[in-house]
């Protein structure tokens, strides 16, 4: 081979090459970029953790079954750091059930062993649902034995949403309704027949 047959390989070659990292170049550049939103996510990540104090952002990820559907912490209680190393959670069920009282409601638990449902801390409902017309009778005894267990007020619902569910469940009383005065009223004697359809 010639010298000159040599120096145009070489050339052909180097000016291959060059193609070849332009094009490679071109190819890692969306790589590059997932690359660069995962290490900013890694790093919020790591934001959340922190040493020393404790800090409540470790919980921002956290989810918690609140009445069967997965809801951030933050938005089922008061969280704060009284000290340095302790993070104090607050659920607001207290809170809401004090709140109710103030207005003169009453706090019944709704059908509490249903798949799904999360049972309220018994300290903070007046009632509980005994019979529910959507609910298995396995499920409403267990109900029953809480309510009568735990001291609490008791009724029965039917839970329709469709008209097929009309009076599966309710109360029968001979006392006059016209109001929720006259509802609450009526709930808290207990002066009235539960309705089961089992």
């Amino acid at each position: 081979m010639t010298a000159e047959c040599l120096q145009n390989i070489h050339s052909i070659a180097i000016k291959t090459a060059k193609g070849m990292e332009k094009y490679m170049d071109e190819r890692l550049v969306q790589f590059d970029e997932k690359m660069q939103k995962t290490m900013n996510n890694l790093s919020e990540e790591f934001g959340s953790i922190r040493a020393g104090r404790a800090n409540p952002h470790v919980l921002d990820k956290i989810k918690v079954d609140y009445y069967g559907t997965p809801t951030p912490l933050q938005q089922v209680g008061n969280i704060s750091v009284p000290e340095a190393r302790i993070i104090q959670i607050q659920p607001w069920e207290k809170k809401m059930y004090s709140l109710c009282h103030s207005k003169g409601f009453l706090v019944f638990q709704a059908h509490p062993f249903r798949t799904g449902i999360r049972r309220c801390n018994e300290h903070y409902i007046d009632g509980i649902e005994i019979y529910n017309g959507k609910t298995n009778e396995k499920l409403n005894k267990k109900a029953e034995v809480w309510a009568r267990e735990s001291g609490k007020l008791m009724c029965s619902g039917s839970d329709f949403h469709t008209k097929a569910h009309t009076a599966r469940g309710g109360i029968i009383t001979k006392e006059k309704i016209n109001n929720n005065c006259d509802l609450l009223r009526v709930l808290k004697s207990q002066n009235f027949e539960m309705i089961k359809t089992y």
